[in-house]
């Protein structure tokens, strides 16, 4: 019984194996590596948001500013974590920056690439579930400085910068 079908179903099998972390450590389709030293901008706020980025290695910092002009660190982020993901919902725009604060690497996928990929393999976006390295989450300081940093600013009479997280 092992005619033309089940071979080739063994090689669509072997064809389909997909592993994540080779995915995340290569440059390919729609995806290149960037190495940055500390101080270098990675993006800006109200950059295009057409990517999803992976830090291979290195640490980077995400931060907001308020309309009064002060810094938040809402992220300090190492190597395994996504930064940028913002670009799969739907945002146009980056609502934050980010910065090396470490010698870093650092994977760009497209967007158009990233949406695929996610759709076709779901090892990858096991990755995106995976619990944070440490509590609270990105999202929920992300919330918290977004929407109520400049409050909080207003309110504390606070001069200096602040950093949440």
């Amino acid at each position: 019984m092992g005619g033309p079908r089940s071979k080739a179903t063994k090689r669509a099998k072997k064809k389909r194996s997909f592993d994540p972390q080779a995915f995340l450590t290569t440059v390919g389709l729609a995806r290149s590596i960037s190495h940055y030293r500390p101080g270098d901008k990675i993006f800006s706020r109200g950059d295009p948001s057409d990517a999803v980025l992976y830090i291979q290695k290195g640490r980077v910092k995400l931060t907001i500013i308020s309309k009064q002009g002060k810094e938040a660190i809402i992220a300090i982020l190492g190597a395994g974590d996504f930064l940028g993901e913002a670009c799969l919902t739907g945002q146009m725009l980056r609502v934050a920056s980010a910065t090396a604060i470490a010698l870093s690497s650092i994977l760009r996928v497209a967007k158009h690439e990233m949406v695929r990929v996610l759709q076709e393999e779901r090892a990858l976006s096991g990755l995106f579930s995976r619990p944070p390295k440490s509590p609270p989450t990105r999202f929920c300081l992300f919330a918290v400085a977004t929407f109520f940093f400049p409050h909080f600013l207003l309110l504390s009479g606070r001069r200096n910068s602040a950093a949440i997280g």
